[in-house]
């Protein structure tokens, strides 16, 4: 199945489908209005891709419950919102920069290191 020109989506929620394989590499094309980007307690792996940066109006970003493991893009900063509950993920300087940015609502992790 394929999801394409779906410019004035808002809002794309796919939780909870038991979903597996990777996340999708969707450009800005796709979707160029999505704010809310909800793949929660799917089956996904892999890492989180880079073009997810290319989504300029994501606000929130929910990946939680998924086996992603891997580093998060730079631009998880600019979210107002994420949630990832993924031990496998290495905490970088832009999950530094997203606790520490005066938009973010929301994050959550189960990371085991205080490197953050």
């Amino acid at each position: 199945a394929s999801v394409r020109n779906l410019k004035q989506l808002l809002i794309l929620d796919l939780g909870e489908n038991q979903l597996s394989g990777t996340i999708p590499s969707w450009s800005a094309n796709t979707f160029s209005s999505l704010q809310i980007l909800r793949l929660r307690q799917n089956r996904l792996g892999g890492s989180i891709p880079s073009q997810i940066c290319e989504l300029s109006s994501i606000q929130i970003l929910d990946l939680s419950r998924n086996n992603l493991n891997g580093s998060i893009p730079r631009c998880i900063g600019n979210l107002r919102g994420m949630t990832l509950e993924a031990p496998a993920l290495s905490p970088t300087s832009s999950a530094a920069a997203l606790l520490n940015s005066p938009h973010a609502r929301i994050f959550e992790s189960d990371w085991e290191t205080e490197d953050v």
